[in-house]
């Protein structure tokens, strides 16, 4: 039995699938081919079917719902046919390693999320016209091949816990890089990225920032929950703009006001004179304490601009 499906379609945009109950079948895809789609999301639960062929097609998402796992089992990346493909977004969706096969087919993919499958870069690393690759909870624990993506701009490895960062050394085009919750313990391994602009190192107890200052393009930088005891060093980074150093035992931030192009402050310490903030600093986040109800914990969140010079 065929289910009906619903489709949306807006400014060359196509949503297929039932947002109230994702447990229906979508046995037909063929009549896509008659539109001029670029942008292709897909809520549905029957991989087995899904054989595409399109030159218009730019970019491709699709969610399948966790307990329909069983049906991708005999789906694979090598059945869509996508000329044109540039954005691929499977994250999510229980694949492993053999589904990925033949990725380097896709000639005009630039940007890709594989996030929450069990992959790792075996099919990824030939894809060399790749710019942005997210690969969060993989389980990966060597990444050995990303150096032969040297076109590779943005990179999310968070949630890979204990995954070897060395061969990033190799990848100096990087711009922006997310390795939350990793368990590192050191910045020395991608301190040698100096084309680095966003860096996001939350989540990592117990890091140690001594070389980060290498990094002096940064202009966005993440270390919430660091366990930092404090951030002298950073006020060599004279680029940055956004700091982020909320959930960090930090007793003195005056350090800070020597920064001279940071905007945006956010902390969860109240231990600093705001008299010393940088000249340049127009927004500030400080988190007091935290409320919740189990944990018996007060939160008082304070937002503050501040007026022009």
């Amino acid at each position: 039995m065929t289910h009906k499906y619903q489709t949306r379609i807006k400014d060359g945009s196509l949503e297929i699938g039932d947002w109230l109950n994702r447990d229906q079948e979508v046995t037909n895809l063929k009549f896509i081919e008659k539109f001029n789609i670029q942008t292709l999301k897909l809520y549905i639960n029957d991989l087995m079917s899904l054989k595409l062929r399109s030159y218009t097609i730019k970019e491709l998402s699709f969610e399948i719902p966790r307990h329909f796992g069983k049906y991708v089992q005999n789906w694979k990346v090598d059945d869509l046919e996508l000329e044109n493909l540039e954005v691929l977004q499977i994250n999510g969706n229980q694949l492993e390693n053999n589904k990925l096969f033949n990725l380097v087919k896709f000639k005009k993919l630039h940007t890709l999320d594989v996030s929450n499958n069990s992959v790792d870069l075996t099919h990824i690393h030939g894809v060399k016209s790749l710019t942005k690759l997210s690969m969060r909870s993989c389980g990966l624990n060597n990444i050995d091949q990303v150096s032969s993506l040297t076109n590779l701009k943005v990179f999310d490895l968070s949630a890979n816990k204990g995954v070897d960062l060395s061969p990033l050394c190799k990848v100096k085009s990087l711009t922006k890089l997310s390795i939350q919750n990793c368990d590192q313990k050191n910045s020395d391994q991608i301190s040698v990225l100096i084309n680095l602009e966003d860096l996001d190192l939350s989540a990592n107890r117990g890091l140690i920032i001594n070389s980060l200052y290498k990094i002096n393009n940064l202009t966005r930088l993440s270390m919430q929950e660091c366990d930092l005891k404090d951030i002298d060093l950073i006020v060599l980074l004279t680029n940055l703009e956004v700091l982020d150093i909320s959930w960090n035992k930090l007793l003195n931030i005056d350090s800070i006001s020597q920064l001279v192009n940071l905007n945006t402050l956010r902390t969860g310490a109240i231990f600093c004179n705001l008299n010393k903030n940088p000249r340049g600093l127009v927004y500030i986040n400080i988190l007091i304490q935290e409320y919740n109800r189990t944990r018996h914990k007060q939160r008082l969140l304070i937002s503050y601009y501040f007026s022009s010079y």
